[in-house]
């Protein structure tokens, strides 16, 4: 599918930059020196004030956590336990921490917030960035030109200091440009399983992950928008590399998992049809969908006219919402 010029593109790239790293040149490392080291004490005073700000507000919604969490969750990485706050928090924290930078940017009377605006205001790449730290955990945090901050620096490791900023290019971070790499670390960081996504394979090309949690939690995993987007200007050859060549390829789902999705869902293979407007998401294939309709899938879906792509994807993404609502557990 060959994306032409126009609104559905700058849509694409808009979703892939809002959780990217932007490029860093010469204006980015110019400005960086120029507005952000000479008040780095600053904008770091500025940020750890913010957070401890933060920390204060958020215990209320801790506490309310805390009395809905069951207690077989307790131990769930994959989960934000209110006990072990801030660790596993750190989306929440950074999001957190940027609305109150772009509030203070409004009317700007700190130091630190000042530099901040002034580096931003004169193109400065200020944004959310969210990928993957050290091959080894999720990451969300913060670009500013050529550096690297994280205001939740202690969501994995609780002793370390609560703000952190360093170079960008020696700060371990990577954008998710595929699913395998987003699978590797939800196995390696949560100690999660991860299945290719056969069972309903008219959401495969957009949705081919099934994520099982160590206490038996059943999902297709959520996408991120600009791993969509980067699916899509691939042709949706990422989710191809995952379902077909990767290593999680071969790996099938376990048995009992089937008797509890039969009642919900039903496979009728005399009518299958792929319609350019609807994914037909309801319909499961018991033991995984053969290699040819799957293959059928992704080569009708390269077809389908671009304008009734985005439709195609919101039909995708509210199917994939209707079965995690489900909460099938094993």
């Amino acid at each position: 599918m060959e994306i032409q010029e126009g609104e559905l593109k700058e849509k694409l790239i808009s979703w892939i930059d809002s959780a990217d790293t932007r490029p860093v040149d010469e204006q980015q490392y110019d400005l960086t020196e120029k507005f952000l080291l000479p008040d780095m004490e600053a904008v770091i005073k500025e940020l750890t004030d913010l957070r401890k700000a933060f920390d204060a507000k958020i215990k209320i919604v801790l506490k309310r956590m805390l009395s809905d969490l069951p207690p077989q969750y307790a131990n769930d990485p994959s989960l934000r336990n209110p006990r072990n706050y801030p660790v596993g928090f750190c989306d929440t924290i950074s999001d957190g921490i940027w609305v109150e930078i772009l509030k203070g940017m409004r009317f700007p009377s700190t130091a630190g917030i000042k530099a901040l605006s002034h580096f931003s205001h004169r193109g400065g790449h200020l944004k959310k960035i969210a990928g993957i730290q050290h091959g080894r955990f999720f990451q969300n945090a913060l670009q500013a030109g050529s550096l690297f901050v994280d205001t939740a620096n202690d969501s994995v490791d609780k002793t370390k200091p609560p703000v952190n900023i360093c170079d960008l290019s020696q700060s371990g971070f990577a954008n998710i440009d595929d699913f395998s790499s987003q699978a590797d670390i939800i196995e390696k960081y949560w100690g999660d399983r991860i299945f290719p996504q056969r069972i309903f394979p008219f959401l495969t090309p957009l949705y081919p992950i099934i994520h099982i949690s160590k206490l038996g939690r059943v999902e297709i995993l959520p996408i991120t928008r600009g791993v969509i987007a980067k699916n899509v200007f691939a042709d949706f050859g990422l989710a191809e590399d995952f379902i077909f060549r990767s290593r999680f390829a071969g790996e099938e789902l376990p048995a009992k998992l089937h008797a509890k999705m039969e009642r919900n869902f039903s496979w009728d293979e005399d009518n299958y049809d792929f319609d350019c407007g609807t994914a037909r998401g309801d319909i499961f294939y018991r033991n995984g969908a053969p290699d040819d309709l799957v293959r059928e899938v992704f080569e009708r879906l390269r077809n389908v006219d671009s304008e009734y792509l985005l439709e195609l994807i919101g039909g995708s993404t509210s199917s994939v919402r209707d079965f995690n609502r489900l909460k099938i557990q094993l």
